[in-house]
């Protein structure tokens, strides 16, 4: 019987440390799916650099609290970009 209980807590543990929690922020459409152990962030944030509207995009990837994946960039607005070639 204490091998069965003790089997139950184990899977247990381990399910909360494995299995992701999504969570949506309202800044354009960022998705983050978190467990304790991990993340994977997929970033689409409307962000303004250098007095250039446009949006962040990309994936962000952590392991134990380190990042070990990060591919997010910059993109501006099609509007910026025409205006920079009329001018």
């Amino acid at each position: 019987m204490k091998k069965k209980v003790k089997r139950i807590i184990i899977g247990i543990i381990l399910f909360m440390l494995f299995i992701p929690l999504p969570s949506f922020a309202k800044d354009g459409g960022t998705v983050s799916y978190q467990a304790i152990l991990w993340s994977v962030t997929d970033r689409h944030t409307m962000w303004t650099e250098d007095g250039v509207d446009g949006h962040i995009d990309g994936y962000e990837i952590r392991i134990l609290w380190f990042e070990v994946y990060d591919n997010t960039k910059f993109v501006p607005n099609e509007d910026n970009i025409t205006q920079e070639n009329n001018e």
